[in-house]
């Protein structure tokens, strides 16, 4: 599709088997970096709500948690807080945003999320996503939905002093894809990323454990 990376999915394509989803990510600018995570249509259904939680560097030496609900899916750099009101159109694009959130009171899976980081910093990044379903471990199972859930994270990055049609070419941007560990547990630690690091700065972590609070993930 025009104006955005190529991507692939493999279906099933024996029977009436609906809902089986992929989703794209538009091209990116300099110093942008996109994460997406998905997770199918499961028979039986192990996991219903996913949520993704990044923590990023703030403006003020510390760090801040996006993630959905409102109050902190959106982090603006000029105000150093979730809100922008009197800020020029600059400031408003320069911030770290939920782009898309899967609720399960909207619909069941296949669901996806997407996070966006307008202009990565220096500092470190790091990546969760909590299997909010079995959260409070009232499931029988809730030990292992999350390693049955087949989820997966894509990363989008085009890094800093590039050519300027540098984020356009394909094979020229930063891919990471992770899969959800078969490790027992309900929060999976997916990745951190610093500028400083090595290779490109990527850091694979997969390591599950278990929180039922979103709000102390980070």
């Amino acid at each position: 599709k025009s104006g955005y990376y190529w991507g692939y999915h493999n279906v099933f394509a024996c029977g009436n088997q609906p809902d089986q989803n992929n989703s794209l990510s538009e091209r990116l600018n300099e110093g942008e970096m996109r994460i997406m995570l998905s997770w199918p249509k499961t028979n039986p259904q192990t996991a219903t709500d996913l949520d993704s939680h990044l923590q990023i560097p703030d403006n003020a030496s510390s760090t801040f948690h996006v993630y959905y609900p409102a109050s902190n899916k959106t982090f603006y750099y000029a105000t150093n807080t979730n809100t922008c009101g009197s800020c020029s159109s600059d400031q408003l694009s320069d911030n770290v945003t939920v782009d898309k959130d899967h609720k399960q009171s909207t619909g069941a899976p296949p669901g996806d999320e997407t996070m966006t980081i307008s202009k990565v910093r220096s500092g470190t990044y790091s990546f969760s996503v909590l299997n909010y379903s079995d959260s409070d471990n009232d499931t029988l199972n809730y030990k292992t939905n999350f390693s049955k859930s087949r989820a997966k994270v894509k990363v989008f990055y085009c890094p800093w002093g590039q050519p300027v049609p540098y984020c356009n070419i394909e094979g020229s941007v930063v891919r990471k894809r992770f899969h959800a560990p078969s490790d027992n547990g309900t929060l999976w630690l997916v990745f951190t990323f610093s500028t400083s690091g090595s290779g490109h700065g990527f850091t694979r972590k997969n390591e599950m454990s278990y929180e039922n609070n979103a709000s102390n993930i980070y």
